[in-house]
């Protein structure tokens, strides 16, 4: 349970001092943001041997990061792309105490932010994470739609910690956003071709075109990939885990006049692939399997958006529309073995509209605020399958749900400035929610392997008033300290589980969470040093139960949890040629009160999944000029998990993970080349794990990958 004396005795220890900068107005656009703040740093200290300045939108507005009294991870320019990090595992393992989770699969990724996430693969269809993902400030609303590659974006964010106001929906964790490239005022055309081990073959084009200089302009971009099996199928010889990716994305930006912009953006992406590739542990991690039927995985995700910004004197107005959705289809050896026995698969349908509207107000140097709405219409169908192999696919006993869920909020938010270095936001989002789920079970076969015919439905409503407080101190330009309460929620819900033959329901669950930092720039502009203690507390956790043989489950709120820690990060320019990242975490998360009402068996003390109690991340940069106008860029991310739990139970856990990626460049003028390596000391660790009858079974991540490319951009 929540205790206020534990939480101001940790965040105390954790704190360093309470510091701050300046409040100079922010102008509309990112770019603006950041050609200014390029233009006060540069004037501060010898050009080439300052840490640029980083812009994020952690808050909705461009702001520089050391300014943002939040704990926000940033992944950006040379250190994006392919070999690289490109996708979410890679930018959450350069993340302090976060983890992601792929199960191997395309439908199941599950990330954990302080040890605060969702069920993942296990919750069922019904999958509500606890990290909300967005792209381009658009809401996903569940992991099947995440994206697989960061095909041509510019940023990512990971903002850490239960977010309240400006987020709002299953956000407890914390976010990751996700911001693509616009396009350009100039005519500009690049592209990439790489091959690499085990397969592995990229292409990438994308060309910006002015269309009415200063006024219109579009960019298009497409890119294909493919990497080869790596998993051994000892039971015919043959090889699994092959996955191919096509994707695409056009964007309009019409700035009709100097204070409105317009901006329109279309994408595909097309997989297909063979996912959820599992065996007993040991066996999986020497890359080996034993199916007798090869799995098959297809997911299409598209999506629209059109975003209006328009700035007043002392107003920014602000109206996100989208539109999104994904098919997805997987069938697989149902028992794991060389045995013919079991066949299972899953099919989902996801449409989703959303639309957000938001009003920035500026009352000179006294306040700001903000004003906004959101709405989101979700329609999803979803089945599981699971039958004897012998019976035809239209035949399989199945599970299913159909849901249509509507989210309606209102938030407001207020910066007051006190004095000069010292200031208040305070912020409050309503949240409205109704969930109509429809359920059913049904065996065309006769085996009835999900129970006997049932069908159940729930009408449910929620409603939560979620509040934000930040008290910020800035003594100097260069130094900030803040104190953070904010309260998370992550509605609740109805699985397709029917094993009673009533509806499983669940409730919402909240966090407080409570986070003391303090950012600053040293070394004249060299060095940026940042810390956050922070303490979670979790209630009406939502937990699976397993109620039956077989597979009796359901999800209910069975839990309490609390999450306390650390983060430490700081970037220095040591020469105008090498630069050093660094991060630790330390994080102990573990349930306060659980025990399974069916089994008896007693969960409490025991650590949360996903929760590593150390994480640590070093990136290193270094550029130089060779000859004859040549430049040498050098790279390389290491990142260290200790180990963790996958279930309640801590049976069984992930070891500890060396990681380290790697990469060279060669560039002159627009051409360069590169060698890279991904998972360079071979490291053999888990995508997923679950348990069946007794057997561990896991599913194996690709252990080290080199490759090369070349690209062009003029």
């Amino acid at each position: 349970m929540f205790d206020l004396r534990v939480c101001l005795a940790v965040l105390a220890h954790g704190a360093a001092v309470l510091f701050i900068a300046s409040t100079a107005p922010i102008p509309l656009h990112a770019e603006e943001a950041e050609e200014s703040e390029t233009n006060r740093v540069e004037s501060a200290a010898e050009p080439g041997i300052v840490l640029p300045p980083v812009v994020v939108s952690a808050r909705k507005r461009p702001e520089n990061l050391r300014d943002v009294p939040l704990s926000v991870t940033v992944s950006g320019g040379d250190s994006l792309g392919p070999g690289k990090r490109y996708n979410t595992f890679d930018i959450i393992q350069a993340t302090p105490n976060s983890v992601e989770v792929s199960q191997g699969s395309l439908a199941s990724p599950q990330i954990s932010i302080r040890g605060i996430g969702g069920l993942g693969a296990i919750g069922g269809l019904d999958k509500q994470e606890g990290v909300g993902v967005f792209l381009d400030e658009v809401f996903i609303a569940r992991p099947t739609g995440y994206p697989t590659f960061l095909f041509d974006v510019a940023q990512t964010e990971v903002v850490r910690g239960s977010q309240a106001v400006l987020y709002g929906k299953n956000t407890i964790g914390g976010a990751i956003n996700l911001t693509t490239r616009k396009p350009g005022d100039d005519l500009a055309v690049d592209g990439l071709g790489g091959l690499g081990s085990q397969g592995r073959r990229e292409v990438q084009a994308g060309a910006d075109i002015p269309v009415v200089p200063g006024r219109l302009s579009a960019r298009a971009f497409a890119a294909f990939s493919r990497q080869d099996d790596f998993i051994d199928n000892e039971f015919d010889g043959t090889s699994l885990g092959e996955q191919e990716n096509f994707g695409g994305r056009f964007t309009v930006l019409a700035k009709p006049t100097g204070d409105t912009r317009l901006t329109l953006a279309l994408d595909y992406s097309r997989d297909r692939g063979e996912g959820f590739v599992f065996g007993p542990v040991d066996e999986a991690l020497d890359f080996q399997v034993s199916f007798d039927q090869e799995p098959d995985e297809e997911r299409d995700i598209a999506g629209a958006s059109v975003r209006l910004e328009h700035a007043f004197d002392d107003v920014a107005l602000t109206s996100i529309t989208a539109f999104r959705g994904y098919d997805y289809e997987i069938f697989l050896d149902g028992d794991f073995t060389p045995t013919s026995s079991f066949t299972q698969g899953e099919a989902q349908e996801q449409r989703q509209f959303t639309q957000e509207l938001r009003a920035s107000l500026a009352f000179g140097d006294r306040a700001d605020f903000t004003l906004g709405g959101f709405y989101m219409r979700e329609d999803f169908e979803g089945t599981q399958f699971f039958d004897l192999a012998a019976v035809s696919e239209d035949q399989l006993s199945r599970n299913s749900l159909d849901q249509q869920n509507h989210t309606a909020s209102v938030f407001a938010e207020a910066t007051v400035y006190l004095t000069e270095i010292l200031d208040v936001t305070a912020g409050l989002r309503y949240t409205h929610e109704r969930k109509d789920s429809a359920a059913e079970v049904e065996s065309p076969s006769g085996t009835f392997l999900f129970g006997p015919p049932a069908s159940a439905s729930s009408d449910l409503t929620f409603n939560n008033v979620s509040p934000e407080l930040t008290v910020s101190l800035r003594p100097t330009d260069n130094t900030l300290g803040y104190f953070r309460v904010s309260r998370g929620y992550k509605g609740g819900g109805m699985t397709q589980f029917l094993g009673s033959g009533t509806a499983n329901t669940y409730d919402p669950e909240t966090t407080w969470s409570f986070e003391l930092g303090t950012k600053a720039l040293l070394l004249d502009d060299r060095l940026s040093f940042e810390a956050a203690a922070f303490y979670v507390d979790w209630q009406d956790q939502q937990v699976l139960q397993f109620v039956g043989p077989g597979i009796g489950r359901k999800v209910t709120n069975a839990g309490a949890s609390t999450s306390h820690g650390f983060e430490i990060a700081t970037t220095a320019r040591l020469t105008p040629e090498f630069g050093l990242s660094l991060g630790y975490g330390y994080l102990d998360a573990s349930f306060d009160s659980f025990v399974d009402p069916v089994t008896g068996e007693d969960f409490s003390d025991n650590d949360v999944p996903f929760a590593p109690r150390h994480s640590a991340n070093v990136a290193a940069r270094y550029t130089t000029p060779l000859v004859a106008g040549i430049t040498l860029t050098a790279g390389a991310d290491y990142a260290f998990k200790s180990s963790y739990d996958f279930l309640a139970d801590n049976d069984f856990e992930q070891e500890p993970t060396h990681l380290l990626d790697a990469w060279l460049t060669l560039e002159r003028g627009p051409f360069s080349a590169s060698v890279w390596a991904k998972n360079l000391l071979d490291e053999a660790y888990l995508a997923g794990y679950f348990q069946s009858s007794g057997v561990d079974l896991g599913s194996p991540a690709r252990g080290r990958t080199l490759g090369g490319q070349v690209s062009v951009s003029f």
